[in-house]
């Protein structure tokens, strides 16, 4: 791959979410929100990878988006050509990629997240760590994204 110098290029924000939880200052160590993490983008620059714990993807019908805040992998791709012009406001769409629940038993909660999602070259596949058992539903999902098709496998 060969060297780009990034230090001309333009670095775009893809989501803005308020933060979960107000910052305190005079703590020690400093908080940290990150309520949107972990991303990856794929060779072909199309697809970009991430976890979030906020509520990206609306409600549809029964189906709720991340309205319990877990951290949940997300994909967002673009429609623009080039791509190198991509994830500019109306040039992408969102996909929220898994839906868990933290499990109760009895007093104890074990919560369940993900993270560290690496995409395939073309944005295709899509590899992360999860505690939640997500083979126990399905081991592969077929997800439309706008333009292309993406599958997604899950790993526990």
């Amino acid at each position: 791959m060969p060297f780009t110098d990034l230090s001309a290029g333009a670095f775009r924000q893809i989501t803005n979410t308020p933060p979960s939880r107000p910052l305190r200052t005079g703590i020690n160590a400093p908080d940290v929100v990150d309520d949107n993490r972990d991303a990856t983008i794929s060779d072909d620059g199309k697809t970009i990878a991430f976890i979030s714990t906020r509520d990206l993807v609306p409600a549809v019908g029964s189906v709720e988006g991340n309205a319990d805040f877990n951290p949940e992998l997300f994909l967002a791709r673009t429609t623009a050509s080039p791509p190198t012009i991509g994830f500019s406001p109306g040039t992408f769409s969102y996909v929220q990629a898994t839906k868990t629940k933290d499990d109760f038993v009895g007093p104890k909660t074990f919560p369940r997240f993900q993270q560290n999602p690496s995409l395939s070259a073309n944005g295709s596949v899509v590899a992360f760590l999860s505690t939640a058992n997500l083979a126990a539903a399905k081991t592969t999902t077929t997800m439309a994204l706008p333009a292309t098709a993406t599958e997604t496998k899950k790993s526990t």
